[in-house]
């Protein structure tokens, strides 16, 4: 049975879109977008599953017949020991969370600066919301996350400082200190790679832009169907020009207001796919650790290169997340199982909430089909399944902390009961 291609009768656990559990002539296959988390996948063939890693993992997610250099790991009794052996077989068991990744309880997302122009929330309202946080006994460990911060979304990249207009650096400091005050934690949305060209900051840019395997220029459209935000240029992050003035905002970011978290936007795209990319984005990396040794570090679609090196992964890859393509019925916990005990998981950047809310980045479609408190049911169903941080977006300045999302906080602010297992004995056991 080991190395056979799967049958129609088959399912395989694939680890992109959050985890997905589909039949092998399920249509959908060829459909699925993004990156694997690693490269490896399970086949489900009745009561058994076999682990079959391969070097060639963007083939496996698209295709039913697997790739010919593939190779098998065993056959297990449940899908927990399948992805337990491969932990094993790369060592990734071995990584340590950080202390302060360790005592986050939660995450909620609060929208700042829309891209509209709007503002949705001020540094004076993040602070507000901590403070009533923190008479629900729900402050302590919570992790408070700020897309558009310090500007409209998606603007003014890399020029990462406090913005004036949402209360300056006084206005920012106190927020800081209101955190670190109530041991909660701020996390600073940036861009890795991104390059406002509005900005004017770099004449030239073309010059180190990333393009295709076509030479065609690339970057984000900024409007879509599911949303719009604003247009960026991807920069080669390698280029000791991109690095200069990323470093140059984001330095005295991390010395001068000690930042507690940054999450990178994008990171996980291309690891994996490009030799340059993936160096740039380690000396950044590791740039951030040396100048800030305790931060948390954050970033977009679960890869395995770069599972070590990050605290948090958002979770990508449902509908809310700006799809057109809905998995929320072929949920595997492959993902959950992949990461565990080495890696948080958080919810995306559109996370629906339970009211209407201002978003910096939403799935239109989505929330309008469902209506704002069914989609927040599924989102959130979803999420406890993947083993997420309890996460909710609030529009705190209308409608403060609503009913719904108070008890999503209260509920998951208990402790897991056991953490997962990391190894096939330990799989086994249960």
């Amino acid at each position: 049975m080991a190395n056979d291609n799967p049958g129609n009768g088959d399912f395989i656990h694939l680890p992109v879109h959050g985890g997905v559990r589909l039949k092998a002539d399920d249509p959908r296959l060829s459909q699925l977008a993004g990156h694997p988390a690693a490269n490896f996948l399970v086949i489900e063939r009745g009561n058994h599953f076999e682990t079959v890693i391969s070097s060639n993992p963007l083939d496996i997610a698209t295709a039913t017949t697997l790739p010919e250099d593939r190779e098998s790991l065993g056959i297990f009794p449940t899908l927990l020991a399948a992805v337990a052996a491969y932990r094993q077989w790369t060592g990734m068991e071995a990584k340590e969370p950080l202390p302060a990744v360790r005592q986050l309880k939660r995450a909620v997302t609060l929208d700042m600066w829309l891209p509209d122009g709007r503002i949705a929330h001020r540094y004076a309202d993040a602070e507000a919301l901590l403070n009533t946080l923190a008479k629900h006994h729900l402050a302590h460990g919570t992790l408070l996350y700020l897309p558009g911060w310090h500007g409209p979304y998606d603007t003014r990249y890399p020029a990462y400082a406090p913005a004036p207009e949402l209360g300056g650096d006084t206005g920012f400091r106190s927020l800081l200190e209101t955190a670190k005050n109530l041991d909660a934690s701020v996390m600073l949305h940036l861009n890795y790679w991104g390059y406002d060209t509005q900005s004017r900051l770099l004449p030239d840019y073309q010059r180190i832009q990333l393009h295709d395997a076509q030479g065609n220029p690339m970057g984000w459209p900024g409007l879509q169907r599911t949303g719009a935000t604003q247009p960026l240029a991807y920069m080669r992050v390698d280029a000791q020009a991109w690095q200069d003035l990323f470093f140059r905002y984001v330095e005295p970011l991390l010395t001068d207001f000690r930042i507690d978290a940054l999450f990178l936007d994008q990171l996980g795209s291309h690891t994996g796919h490009d030799s340059g990319l993936d160096n740039g984005a380690n000396a950044m990396l590791k740039r951030l650790r040396q100048i800030c040794p305790g931060i948390i570090l954050g970033g977009e679609i679960v890869t395995e290169a770069l599972i070590p090196k990050l605290d948090l992964f958002q979770e990508w890859g449902m509908p809310w997340c700006g799809l057109e393509l809905d998995l929320t019925d072929a949920f595997s916990p492959i993902v959950r199982y992949l990461v565990a005990n080495c890696t948080k998981l958080i919810g995306h950047l559109g996370l629906p909430a339970a009211t209407p809310c201002r978003y910096c980045w939403t799935n239109y479609p989505f929330i309008a089909e469902h209506g704002p408190s069914e989609a927040f049911t599924i989102a959130q169903k979803h999420l406890h399944s993947l083993g997420c941080l309890p996460h909710v977006r609030l529009d705190y300045a209308r409608h403060r902390i609503d009913a719904l999302s108070l008890d999503v906080l209260r509920a998951m602010a208990q402790p897991m009961a056991r953490p997962e297992p990391t190894t096939i004995t330990q799989a086994l056991q249960l």
